[in-house]
């Protein structure tokens, strides 16, 4: 079974017509963005398990993001510390497959 790790400080960036599955779990405490801003391709990422951590997740231009595990996040001391997910374009897909347990 596949699993990610993306450390503090590097960026993982998927390009237009690119497509990247994580069948295992991932800690992301970088960044993940995919996408190109103004690209005529899309991406797409699916991660099948679970992701923690304190990285972030970026869509651009009709790129699609997929996680079918939990997300895990809390609040410590008045601050989100978890995953944090941001569109760059107004349009992007977001699927989460537990999404009855997303608090957020």
């Amino acid at each position: 079974m596949g699993s990610l790790i993306v450390e503090a400080g590097v960026t993982i960036a998927l390009g237009e017509d690119s497509s990247f599955v994580v069948e295992g779990n991932a800690i992301n405490n970088g960044s993940i963005k995919v996408g190109s801003p103004g690209g005529e391709g899309v991406a797409a990422a699916d991660f099948k398990g679970d992701v923690r951590g304190s990285g972030a997740f970026a869509i651009s231009d009709k790129s699609a993001l997929e996680i079918g595990g939990s997300v895990s996040g809390q609040l410590v001391n008045g601050s989100f510390y978890g995953i944090t997910v941001s569109f760059e374009t107004d349009v992007g897909t977001l699927v989460l497959d537990r999404s009855a347990q997303f608090h957020g």
